[in-house]
């Protein structure tokens, strides 16, 4: 478990030379084993799929980006986001992004750097090969910064993985930290 708490510090840390907060979204975060997590969370983290078309089935809407930080560093681009659903634009996810840029087919790049679309969305729309790989899985107390991205005031138990997508000759093309809202509906409707 060790190394995907590595991983996750090194998602963040450029983060938080922008954003001191950016801390605070993980000081207390604990690993947990896939099968510890209730539902329906476990459904939406524990697969080897991209969150963007997992939270557009389970919400029965096109996902949208929020921006929250970004910022290039030569070839790698960072973001914090949260992630919305339909034209209510209900946050359905926090994150945070490491992408390397020089890994991806020129004709993405635009759509990556305009950072309107999750990149979940750009890999499908360019037909981009992958395999998403969870490193592990966490929980950790909703604090202020993660109760203002959901957009929730209440005190609540959140569950999140670290996630790495590698092209098909195994380099990395993102990692990722992937934080669900306690606002989840209990069945699709």
């Amino acid at each position: 478990m060790a190394r995907f708490l590595q991983d996750i510090a090194a998602v963040l840390d450029p983060l938080e030379r922008e954003e001191p907060s950016v801390r605070e979204a993980i000081q207390n975060i604990e690993p947990i084993e896939a099968a510890l997590i209730p539902e329906p969370y476990r459904s939406l983290l524990v697969h080897d799929s991209d969150m963007t078309p997992t939270l557009r089935d389970y919400w029965e809407s096109p996902i949208a980006l929020r921006p929250l930080i970004v910022f290039r560093d030569g070839d790698l681009l960072h973001r914090q986001v949260v992630l919305t659903a339909g034209p209510g634009r209900i946050p359905v996810e926090a994150g945070a992004i490491r992408i390397h840029l020089d890994r991806f087919p020129p004709e993405a790049l635009p759509v990556i750097l305009r950072g309107r679309q999750p990149l979940g969305a750009v890999l499908s729309e360019y037909r981009i090969p992958h395999v998403s790989d969870p490193q592990g899985f966490f929980r950790l107390p909703a604090n202020r910064f993660l109760k203002e991205a959901f957009q929730d005031p209440r005190d609540q138990t959140l569950y999140g993985r670290c996630n790495r997508l590698s092209d098909d000759a195994g380099k990395t093309l993102a990692e990722v930290v992937e934080i669900l809202p306690a606002t989840v509906r209990s069945s699709v409707s």
